[in-house]
Parts: structure tokens; C-alpha cells; sequence
């Protein structure tokens, strides 16, 4: 009995002691960099504390004072929280000492580029491969030769080629979706009235199902026209959901797809959505390889029209082979697993990111009217010279560096991902910048290059970086024709100071695609149409005044959730009213 009963009291004296000798090795480690070290007690990957923590932190804050400072860090969101007042205090890059491993934050712009350029020095994060290889093997889900492989094929079939298909679908899905939203009549809003034509708490739904048809046609060849159609959310829909459906679902809710097995979701004591989420993930790799085998005949039957899928197959199948066209990939090739993977990939990611960012800039021009007049002012200009055709993405794409300045201002503000993350294997290394300054960085180590604390550093973007400026993107340079519409050129910011889509090597591989994507759908949208806010009532039953309501719209907008990017938390919160325009350049909008 005594020696039970003293085995129960050495175990949570070994559990303390254990933790106590873990946290003082990592902080001398953390010691040995020359930076700032902030003091965790708790480890932020550890199954009770990621649970537990954020919604503690509202009592953490108030009653551990001083302590807290060390805390912040390791709690799921503060970047978006604090943006850049940890760093401001503490550093432009320091150390999270915790009980597990040590973090590397960074928010310096040359340590960042090192950290994205070095990359076998710096490897993808292991919960990022956990996370992203779900459903097979991709390339963000891949390191070292396999991704250098995946790369020289997927990358490829991202390029120009796909651009002017890219341009059209989106201006066909956009026109489409104009058409809905002026037809749209949102009832039982008081503050409406008889004026309810024109007016929607659809908008984000509606840029996500414009996003999702253009992938659909130029990811896979699914021509579709435009409808308000969100996600599968109840059993009927769950058995006529399509591939795009269930990568749009899986992608929504991907933690839970990483935690949970498929039967454990579809359970009958489950909520309902992630019962249909289960059906989803079962049905995933199926619909997945149905489609394959589909492009795959038409590709080698007929060759047919290309798209990323089909030539992802056309590559893999010619090197497999020992085909003459298969000198481009140099013999190499995709696994069916990775080819499903990297469509995965392409699909949710690209997707979301897109859709997102599109949802954000309608509801940002909306609550500044003037960055709208702005921009319009740019699509009258170019689509009112002779001979200009809005179909003609080669030569009307590089003259619209405003509609792409709204893009790039929407991600400094709201990126995909608040931050970026690496991993430093031990023993670590030393790290030397051009400003003379050295650090040695002591793995293991997680490392997180903070891309909100960068785009709101006021030494970078100036003293209005907290605010929604586009023509901040738009170069000042005599040469450069300012204030001219469709003379003007888009400022290129300096290496690590802007990182919406990664950099490095690594860099998104589709970005050029979702810049297209976003500027057709700009032009084709507000070519047409204008958006503004709706006044809604307030609680004393008064109705709001414009300002109000544009106030509040950008309050909603800004107000995000994470999840396989940063979305809005209230997306049927921003209520908009669509007036179509007085003059319209209607001699080149005809599609």
C-alpha cells in the first residue's frame, strides 16, 4: 500500500520537475540567439491547451498581469488581435520559450526572406505536412527532392496558357452574377422597405460561387452557369455533391478532417454538418479518380480542350510512357496519390483564397466609395478606348493596375494565413544579415514569419498602414504616368515586406491565376454596377446615417475566422444595395 501510495505521489512530482528541467534547456537554448525571449509555461500544441485557450484568454489577460506577456504568443490568433504591438515591444523577431519547443517569430523583412529562400535549411512545418497531405501527397505537403519534382511538374501548368481562359470564365460568371444581384429583393430587413430591388446579404456567397464555377471550368472543364449554390449542408445535397463540393467541404472544416476519422463524423449523435462532412471525406478519393479517368480518356482519345487537370495527366502519363513530349518534364511524373493530391490543393486553396479575397473587396469598396470612383475611374478609361475589347485579357490585363492595387491591398490587411510557418532542425544555425547583425537560432525550433505584424509596420507602409489606402500599390514615378487610368504602373514592394502568397522558392504557384481571376471579376462587376451599404436600424428604431453603415460594413468585413484561410466570421452581415450604373462603357462590356 505504501509503495502505491508513494508511486501516486512521485508522479506529479517526475510530471513537474520534467516540465521545469524542459522549459529551463529550452531557455537557455533560446538564450544563445542574442534576441528578446518570452516565457510560455504552457506548450501551444498540447491538446488541453489548445482547446482551452482562447477562450481563457480574456481571464488571462485580466488576472496574470505581467506573466501574460509571455503567454500571448502561444494563443490561436493574437496576430490578428494585436497585430503589431507584441513586436513593437519585444522586437522585430524573438523567441517563444516554451515547455515542448522553442518558436521563432519573425516580422523582420531580411530575416524573412533568408528564412523563405533557404529552404533545406528551413523545412516545411510538420503540422503543415499533417494538415495538407489529408488527401495525398502535394506540394505544399512535400519537402526536398520530392518537392523539387512536384514543383517542375504542377507549376508549369499554372502559366499563361491558362490565363486567357482564366479572364473569360470569370467575366462570364461575374456578368451572370450582376444580372442575379439586380434582380435580388431582400424582404423582412426593416429600414429597406419598398426599395429592397437590388439588395443582398448574399454578396459573399455570391463572389464564392463565381470563384468556384471559373476553377471548375478551368481546373477540371466543368462549365457551369452561375448559381447561388453554397456547400452541401444537409443529406440530399450530400449525395449529389460533386468534387468541387467535397474539396470545398473538407477544406472548410480540415482540422476536423485531420482529428476525426470519416466514420466517427457520420455517427448519428454528430451535429449535422459534420455528419455530411464524413459523407464527404468517404466520398472524396472516389469522385476524385472518377474524374481522373474521365479527362484522362478524353485526353488521350481526342485531346480535347486543356485545363490544369488534364495537362497534370497529359505530363505524368507521357513521362510514364517514355513519350518525346516528355522532355519538358525532363522523364519525371506524378503518382496518381499526388496527382490527386496536388488537385486537392488547387481546388481548396485556390479556391477559398480567391473567394475570400473577392468577398472582402466588394464590402471594402462599399464602405469607401471613394476607392470604388477610383477604380471605376480606371475601367471607364480602358474600356473606352477604340478598339478595346473587355474579352481580350492580353492587352487590357496590364493596363488595370488599380483593379489589381485593390487585391493587393485586401491581402496586406487580410492575408490568407496570418502567418507562415517552418521548421529549424537541430542543432540549428547562423544566421547573418546585411545590416551586420548575426544570430545563432538553437533548434529544434518551430519558426513563424508574422505577415500581419509585417503589413501593418507603419516604418514600412507608412503612417496610415492600419488603413485601406490601394493607390498606396500604385508607383509614384513621373515615368510611371500617375493619375493617368490605364498609363499607370503598380509599385513592387521590397523582398519579405509583403507575403500574402509566401515567397521564396515555395511562392504560390497560382498566384498570377487568382490576380487574373480577381481583376476580370473587378471589370466585369463594376463596369456595370456600383455597390453601397444598406442603413440599417439602430437599437433606439432610428435608421442609420451612409456613414454608419459603411462603418459597419467594414466592421463585419474585418471581423475574421481561421479556417484553411482567413474568412469572415459574418459573411450575411454585409447587406449591400446594387445601383446600376448612369454611364456604362457599354461599346466594349458586350460579352
Amino acid at each position: 500500500m505504501g509503495i502505491i501510495l508513494l508511486a501516486i505521489l512521485a508522479w506529479p512530482s517526475y510530471m513537474i520537475l520534467s516540465w521545469a528541467w524542459s522549459l529551463f534547456h529550452n531557455y537557455r537554448l533560446a538564450k544563445k540567439s542574442g534576441l528578446p525571449v518570452l516565457v510560455s509555461p504552457f506548450s501551444p500544441d498540447r491538446l488541453p491547451y489548445m482547446i482551452l485557450k482562447v477562450p481563457l484568454r480574456p481571464y488571462l489577460e485580466k488576472y496574470l498581469g505581467p506573466i501574460f506577456s509571455g503567454i500571448r504568443p502561444s494563443i490561436f490568433g493574437w496576430e490578428m488581435i494585436d497585430k503589431t504591438a507584441v513586436h513593437n515591444t519585444h522586437g522585430e523577431t524573438f523567441i517563444l520559450c516554451t515547455p515542448d519547443v522553442n518558436e521563432v517569430w519573425c516580422s523582420d523583412p531580411e530575416l524573412s526572406n533568408i528564412i523563405l529562400a533557404r529552404r533545406r535549411d528551413f523545412p516545411q512545418s510538420q503540422g503543415t505536412i499533417r494538415v495538407m497531405q489529408t488527401f495525398g501527397s502535394n506540394i505544399l505537403a512535400s519537402d526536398g527532392d520530392v518537392w523539387a519534382r512536384q514543383r517542375r511538374l504542377v507549376v508549369p501548368n499554372l502559366n499563361e496558357r491558362i490565363m486567357g481562359e482564366v479572364w473569360g470564365s470569370t467575366m462570364e460568371q461575374s456578368s451572370q452574377m450582376v444580372d442575379f444581384l439586380l434582380s435580388s429583393k431582400l424582404d423582412g430587413v426593416q429600414g429597406v422597405g419598398e426599395n429592397a430591388k437590388g439588395v443582398s446579404d448574399q454578396n459573399i456567397e455570391c463572389v464564392r460561387s463565381v470563384a468556384k464555377n471559373v476553377l471548375g471550368q478551368v481546373g477540371y472543364g466543368e462549365s457551369r452557369p452561375f448559381q447561388l449554390r453554397g456547400l452541401p449542408r444537409d443529406q440530399e445535397a450530400a449525395a449529389k455533391m460533386t468534387y468541387v463540393d467535397a474539396v470545398g467541404l473538407c477544406g472548410e472544416l480540415i482540422i476536423v478532417c485531420v482529428a476525426l476519422s470519416s466514420w466517427l463524423l457520420k455517427m448519428a449523435f454528430m451535429p449535422n454538418i459534420l455528419q455530411i462532412l464524413g459523407i464527404a471525406m468517404d466520398k472524396l478519393p472516389n469522385l476524385c479518380k472518377d474524374m481522373i479517368e474521365e479527362r484522362r480518356k478524353e485526353v488521350h482519345d481526342s485531346g480535347g480542350r486543356e485545363n490544369f487537370m488534364s495537362m497534370l495527366i497529359r505530363m505524368s502519363d507521357d513521362s510514364k510512357m517514355g513519350r518525346e513530349t516528355s522532355k519538358e518534364t525532363g522523364g519525371l511524373y506524378l503518382t496518381e496519390d499526388e496527382i490527386m493530391g496536388n488537385l486537392f490543393v488547387f481546388t481548396a486553396a485556390g479556391y477559398d483564397t480567391t473567394a475570400n479575397t473577392l468577398g472582402y473587396a466588394v464590402s471594402f469598396l462599399a464602405a469607401f466609395p471613394e476607392w470604388q470612383v477610383w477604380m471605376q475611374e480606371e475601367i471607364d478609361s480602358v474600356l473606352g478606348q477604340p478598339g478595346a475589347d473587355i474579352q481580350d485579357y492580353a492587352s487590357l490585363y496590364p493596363k488595370l493596375p488599380r483593379c489589381l492595387a485593390i487585391m493587393l491591398e485586401v491581402l496586406r490587411l487580410i492575408p490568407p494565413q496570418p502567418h507562415l510557418s517552418r521548421h529549424l532542425p537541430a542543432p540549428g544555425l547562423n544566421v547573418h544579415l546585411e545590416s551586420g547583425k548575426s544570430h545563432f537560432l538553437a533548434g529544434p525550433a518551430n519558426v513563424y514569419i508574422n505577415v500581419l505584424a509585417t503589413n501593418y509596420r507603419k516604418s514600412i507602409w507608412g503612417p496610415d498602414s492600419h488603413d485601406f489606402r490601394p493607390s498606396r500599390w500604385i508607383s509614384q514615378s513621373p515615368e510611371h504616368n500617375p493619375g493617368k487610368p490605364g498609363q499607370e504602373v503598380h509599385f513592387t514592394p521590397e523582398k519579405g515586406t509583403y507575403l500574402p502568397f509566401s515567397g521564396g522558392p515555395r511562392v504560390c504557384p497560382g498566384m498570377k491565376m487568382a490576380e487574373v481571376e480577381f481583376v476580370a471579376a473587378m471589370v466585369r462587376i463594376f463596369s456595370h454596377v456600383s455597390a453601397e451599404p444598406v442603413c440599417l436600424p439602430k437599437e433606439n428604431g432610428e435608421l442609420e446615417t451612409m456613414e454608419q453603415a459603411r462603418e459597419r460594413t467594414y466592421m463585419v468585413a474585418s471581423t475574421t475566422q481561421q479556417r484553411i484561410t482567413t474568412q469572415m466570421a459574418n459573411p450575411e452581415g454585409v447587406i449591400l444595395r446594387w445601383v446600376k450604373r448612369e454611364s456604362e462603357a457599354r461599346s466594349a462590356t458586350s460579352v
